[in-house]
């Protein structure tokens, strides 16, 4: 059981295996735990795969990697899908698999910024914080960053030097280009290379398209349903470019990209595409339940909450829903089902920090009864030797619907705490309970 309330820090957890493997078996099955960062590398995306490389440690299906519009199209109507089919005969060779991120956004490529592409390029300060106002750093919305002796450019308020990381995004790591979402030539643009990208994949060898798991839909800044992470410049926030950041009209426009991965992807033969943020856009849900390929053959979904965090607020009522829609045979009883991914931000948690070995568990364990198929950006756990069972015990049992194909059992012992049970958690002792 798992508590409802507005938090749940859990307090004891055991794990009885009959089977615990320090050594991942090869067997076939794509399902498991995923290592690389999809084109991410020191908080900026768009950089090489080969900045995170696979680890070819014994715990990994395979590898999550960047597809990224800007390096498999050097110029209109031009593509290079080499790295891709590179990628492809590695994991072959090893007997991996590869689930593939399809960023634009800040990924897109630089023609579209010329008369030939004729899109307008937005400027955008990279997730800078609330407390990032003159003079402490430089102020959302310039693009010098050597101002202020080169600190403070926003990014999680660390100032970068331009010398150091001037070469990753447009003008300072900390600043990064966008494009004009609403125009019609960037759509018309995105459009043929979502379509000469699935072209390319379908024409692949069998030998390397088996290795395709899935290929990632996005519509903005990586795979979140937002243009951006970050503020736009202010001369470009009164020409009115930052309309696309009102959330019915981000929400409009993603379901529009969305349906265009949604029929290039329903074409027989095709790899799972993997959707993010359908709980958030019902729309989105009834266009793919309409769609008789996927709803037959199946796609993936990611679930964020789950894989990031463990015993937080409404896990009971996760599981209840989106846990049971993932349990749930598709039509036609061919073992097909709908197949989830996930990814740790355990640098962020308390409980990481405190008590990393126990938290790798708990979070393995309740990602696996919860219905998780991949779990990726588990560098943390994978850098520590005596933890990598844990992500060896996840690849193990991952996949699994049915108890009679399990490969072996196991329990977890776990309380779900409710912290508005107040006769539990009487006020007077641990402060007042307020409702979400």
């Amino acid at each position: 059981m798992v508590g409802r309330g507005p938090a749940a820090p859990a307090l004891a957890l055991v794990t009885l295996a009959l089977r615990s493997p320090t050594a991942l078996a090869l067997d076939g099955t794509p399902w498991g735990n995923y290592d690389g960062n999809g084109g991410l590398a020191d908080g900026h995306y768009c950089v090489g795969n080969d900045l995170s490389p696979p680890t070819s440690l014994n715990s990994s299906r395979g590898y999550w990697a960047g597809l990224t519009w800007k390096s498999s199209s050097p110029a209109r109507g031009r593509y290079d899908f080499s790295e891709v089919d590179a990628i492809l005969t590695a994991a072959a060779k090893a007997d991996q698999f590869v689930e593939f991120n399809a960023l634009v956004g800040q990924c897109s490529p630089d023609w579209l910024y010329t008369a030939d592409g004729g899109v307008t390029a937005l400027k955008v300060n990279w997730k800078p914080p609330p407390q990032c106002l003159p003079p402490t750093c430089v102020p959302a919305g310039t693009w010098d960053c050597a101002r202020n002796g080169g600190q403070g450019c926003g990014c999680d308020g660390a100032g970068w030097p331009p010398q150091t990381h001037c070469t990753i995004g447009a003008g300072c790591g900390c600043n990064q280009t966008f494009p004009d979402y609403l125009s019609e030539s960037y759509y018309a643009h995105l459009e043929d290379w979502v379509k000469a990208t699935h072209a390319h994949i379908m024409k692949l060898p069998p030998a390397l398209f088996e290795r395709i798991v899935s290929v990632q839909a996005n519509a903005g800044s990586t795979g979140d349903g937002c243009a951006w992470h970050g503020r736009l410049y202010p001369e470009q926030r009164l020409a009115g470019f930052d309309k696309i950041q009102n959330k019915s009209v981000f929400h409009a426009y993603q379901l529009r990209v969305l349906e265009l991965f949604i029929e290039t992807y329903s074409a027989p033969g095709s790899p799972l595409l993997l959707l993010n943020g359908l709980a958030k856009n019902p729309d989105l849900w009834a266009k793919v339940n309409a769609t008789t390929s996927m709803a037959r053959n199946g796609y993936m979904i990611k679930v964020g909450s789950v894989s990031h965090s463990y015993s937080s607020s409404g896990e009971q009522d996760i599981a209840d829903t989106s846990g049971v829609l993932l349990k749930t045979e598709l039509p036609g009883g061919r073992g097909k089902y709908i197949r989830s991914r996930g990814e740790t931000t355990l640098s962020a948690l308390p409980d990481w920090q405190q008590q990393p070995h126990w938290t790798a568990w708990a979070l393995a364990t309740w990602n696996l009864a919860f219905g998780m198929d991949t779990w990726q950006n588990n560098t943390l756990i994978e850098a520590q030797p005596r933890m990598r069972p844990v992500l060896s015990f996840f690849s193990h049992y991952a996949g699994v619907r049915k108890p009679q194909e399990s490969p072996g059992a196991w329990a977890v012992l776990r309380d779900g705490l409710d912290t508005s049970d107040t006769q539990r958690f009487p006020e007077a002792q641990f402060g007042t309970c307020v409702p979400n």
